[in-house]
């Protein structure tokens, strides 16, 4: 049976709440103690000079740990805890102990330990212990078994673990770093994770901190905190330590680092001890700023990032009374809520000003914790009970630690907000691994015309002897009620750490179309989403396919734009010397069309091109002399003035067999060297160019500009797949088939086709632009929220439905589109068909 459906196809589509202020006028931390009627005085943690959350149990509630104490605390799904185990049982006695970190580095599900010793007298102990999870809250400590790691650490002053697989082979490597040893300590350690490959299939670890280029250099100061994350945007993990950064160059399963001078990376002072570092994106820009607490009276810092891998000292007046709560400790959340980073040092809560104000100013704020709750504070944050807001488990150093409770959420819908999970994708395990330390994660808002952005970077360690929870939570834009803006669909997005060679792994709507359709009306109270690095995303226990087999790896012409060496940092752009400047790159494709997913570009933007606004065009100069304007091509290019790098979503696609000049108007610009033309595969890249138009735009001097085969200005982020109608989830009944035909652009003919159902039967098509997930009519998963249901619909004889329609007209560009049928099942039931979607061209 065939079905005509009308055009039409229904569509519905600020400022952040303020944080409770004082009668100072000042933000108050909405922190309380947590009592109930087990712990009417509060949880006392015991002695914590660090904590720790995890899931050590794997049950979905993040879990604490203080080695201090040895005290193992599970979370009683949200409502209260119970002291689960005390690891002084398999822990020699120490002379003191700092903090710990969780981390699954046998991929098995259960996130193991690894502990930060200190020394003290010959007889006790100063060792690293690695506890591997055996499961029901029993440990064992395999630290000194030489066929698990070669090597024990002892004799140790260590600090802020860190986690993350560095060299692209699938398993978690550790860095501990140690004082050095004209300290009496042992230097920095790395423990490089050989995977299965020890006794009976156990993990293996080889310390390899030497030949890994991970030794602290001559002059620098003893290590603190550390924090691994892609630094220079070529999408392997960089590491931040003892006042320097370290530039990854490792090949698969084979680390290697390279330290940069101070004048490379812009990073200074590493003379000076630092007492924890945050990596965050307090100004909300896109990459992430260098936020230290020093020692020597040097007070909490700022080292901002301008996007390409080198930082500048900010003034010290972005930090209200900056040398108050410094010398120890330092962690960073949301805790207000409100979209941008707050942070805390020792007894001293700071709030951001970027969200409420625009401004870059941590204006403190007061409390009502006592002071002897806060002598020696490292704070992890983390949603302990699940309502949104992060909660603070409190280390004191060696006193007692306590949980606070945050209060800011005070009911499920006064704050809208979304936890995301970075996953590893691991067989027999659904929920996937909680491995991906180094991912960034990013909210994007469509409505936020002020170029601000929502990202975070997914770290083991979290300022100083801290861990905060594994899931980033996004506090999201609040709008009056009855505005349509607040139930307009948002984009998430996953850039795990990939080695170059392997390509730059981002998963976002292009690779699943499910993660342009998030919606708060439509999502509910349930606002957890899990995202894999191949491309699935699990929400609501339903699991949706990608269009994309494994994610796609995107590829990055050239070798991207320059990036810092040990002895030399990126040069400061150059201001253009003349009117109506334009650069680009030549890129000519071969025998497959190519997705434009994002665009890389150094320097300023100038004037734009006329008659239309934007600074940026892609033209088809496959005939020079009839140039042609690519549709969808034409952007502006919104950025910081104090960067001197950007980055900008792009969705274009370029026709095989074509050459392209991707041209960007300039004030300022900066050249990449390269050896071209360079070959990579499905398209070439030619050269750069830079040119004057005085016409600008007319895309004739584009054409005729002179290629620089030696240099380019841009860089361009590409797949070679370009998605299509795909199954998004199978359905409740695996003999009914679904396929989609047509193009994604406005007012172009859909067919939908439906087969496999019984035949004559009643069916319901349910058509949206946001993920439901949830039942409908007794069926379920549904997964588009039903803004369109088109009821009475009925099979054929042969048990198939045709249904032709038109892709709407008022949906956005980049808005998805998803389908699903309602079959009637014999018995009066209702059955999901396999649901389909894709985004809007």
């Amino acid at each position: 049976m065939v079905v005509l459906l009308p055009t039409v196809l229904l569509f519905h589509f600020a400022s952040p709440a303020l944080p409770q202020q004082t009668e100072t006028g000042r933000a108050e931390v909405p922190l309380t103690l947590f009592t109930n009627s087990d712990w009417p005085q509060g949880l006392e943690l015991g002695e914590a000079t660090g904590i720790s959350f995890g899931d050590y149990d794997a049950d979905g509630w993040i879990d604490l740990f203080a080695f201090d104490s040895a005290h193992l605390w599970r979370n009683l799904n949200g409502e209260s805890w119970l002291l689960a185990a005390d690891l002084d049982s398999i822990l020699p006695f120490p002379a003191q102990r700092y903090g710990s970190s969780f981390g699954d580095y046998n991929n098995d599900g259960l996130p193991d330990i690894g502990t930060e010793p200190r020394r003290g007298t010959p007889t006790m102990d100063a060792c690293f212990h690695l506890l591997r999870n055996l499961g029901a809250g029993q440990f064992l400590d395999v630290a000194g078994d030489s066929r698990i790691l070669d090597v024990q650490p002892c004799g140790a002053d260590s600090e802020t673990i860190a986690w993350a697989d560095v060299d692209g082979d699938g398993d978690l490597d550790m860095f501990l770093p140690t004082y050095q040893v004209a300290l009496g300590s042992i230097d920095n350690q790395f423990l490089h994770n050989l995977g299965p490959t020890g006794p009976r299939g156990e993990y293996r670890f080889q310390e390899v901190a030497a030949s890994a280029g991970l030794l602290i250099p001559d002059g620098a100061a003893r290590p603190e905190g550390c924090w691994f994350l892609d630094l220079d945007g070529d999408g392997d993990l960089d590491l931040y330590s003892n006042g320097h950064a370290y530039q990854n160059q490792s090949d698969i399963d084979q680390p290697k680092f390279e330290y940069l001078k101070a004048f490379a990376s812009g990073i200074r002072k590493r003379n000076v001890v630092d007492e924890g570092v945050i990596f965050a994106d307090y100004d909300l820009d896109g990459d992430f700023d260098l936020l230290i607490n020093y020692t020597s009276q040097r007070g909490l810092r700022i080292w901002e990032n301008q996007g390409d891998g080198s930082f500048f000292d900010a003034s010290s007046d972005v930090i209200e009374d900056f040398q108050d709560g410094a010398t120890y400790g330092i962690s960073a959340a949301d805790w207000d809520m409100d979209g941008d980073i707050d942070f805390q040092a020792l007894d001293t809560f700071r709030v951001n000003r970027m969200m409420e104000d625009g401004v870059r100013f941590f204006e403190k704020a007061t409390t009502t914790i006592p002071s002897d709750h806060l002598r020696g504070a490292t704070i992890a944050w983390g949603d302990w009970d699940r309502d949104g807001d992060p909660d603070a488990a409190i280390g004191n150093g060696m006193w007692p630690g306590f949980l606070y409770q945050n209060t800011r959420i005070s009911s499920p819908d006064s704050i809208p907000y979304l936890r995301v999970f970075a996953l590893r994708d691991a067989e027999g395990h659904p929920l996937g691994l909680e491995t991906e330390y180094g991912a960034a994660v990013e909210v994007r808002w469509p409505t936020d015309l002020k170029g601000r952005r929502r990202r975070q970077s997914l770290s083991s360690a979290s300022g100083y002897l801290n861990q905060n929870e594994y899931a980033l939570t996004f506090a999201l834009p609040t709008f009056p009620e009855g505005s349509r803006k607040a139930n307009m669909p948002f984009q998430a997005s996953v850039d795990f750490g990939s080695l170059p060679q392997q390509g730059y792994a981002r998963v976002d709507a292009f690779v699943n179309p499910t993660l342009a359709g998030l919606a708060m009306d439509a999502m509910g109270n349930v606002r957890e989403l899990r995202i894999f690095r191949s491309g699935k995303v699990l929400y609501r226990n339903t699991l949706l396919q990608p269009q994309v087999e494994g994610g796609s790896p995107l590829v990055t012409s050239g070798d991207g734009l320059i990036r810092p060496t040990q002895d030399q940092g990126p040069p400061v752009p150059t201001p253009s010397a003349i009117a109506d400047e334009f650069v680009g790159i030549e890129l000519e494709t071969k025998i497959d069309p190519l997705h434009l997913r994002e665009l890389l570009f150094d320097g300023s933007p100038g004037e734009g091109f006329l008659p239309e606004e934007g600074h940026f065009r892609i033209w088809d100069v496959t005939d020079p002399l009839q140039p042609q304007a690519v549709s969808f091509s034409s952007l502006e290019l919104v950025m910081d003035p104090r960067n001197h790098r950007s980055t900008f979503p792009l969705d274009v696609v370029l026709q095989p067999g074509r050459k392209y000049r991707l041209i960007a108007s300039v004030s300022s610009f900066r050249p990449t060297p390269i050896n071209g033309p360079v070959d990579q595969g499905h398209f070439v890249l030619n050269g750069g160019l830079r040119f004057q138009d005085p016409a600008r735009g007319s895309g004739f001097a584009a054409a005729q500009a002179t290629l620089d085969t030696t240099q380019v200005y841009l860089a361009v982020r590409l797949s070679e797949q370009i998605p299509d109608w795909v199954p998004l989830h199978s359905g409740s009944t695996l003999d009914l088939t679904v396929s989609a035909k047509g193009e994604a652009s406005p007012g172009s003919a859909l067919e939908l086709q439906l087969g496999g159902a019984p035949p004559n039967t009643e069916v319901v098509l349910i058509a949206g632009s946001k993920i439901f997930c949830r039942p409908l009519l007794g069926a379920q998963p549904v997964v588009p929220f039903p803004e369109t249901v088109i009821s009475g619909l009925q099979t054929d004889s042969a048990g198939d439905l045709t249904v032709i329609a038109s892709w709407p007209g008022n949906l956005p560009r980049n808005r998805a589109l998803f389908f699903q049928f309602l079959v009637r099942e014999p018995g009066a039931s209702w059955s999901t068909s396999p649901a389909v979607g894709r985004l809007s061209r």
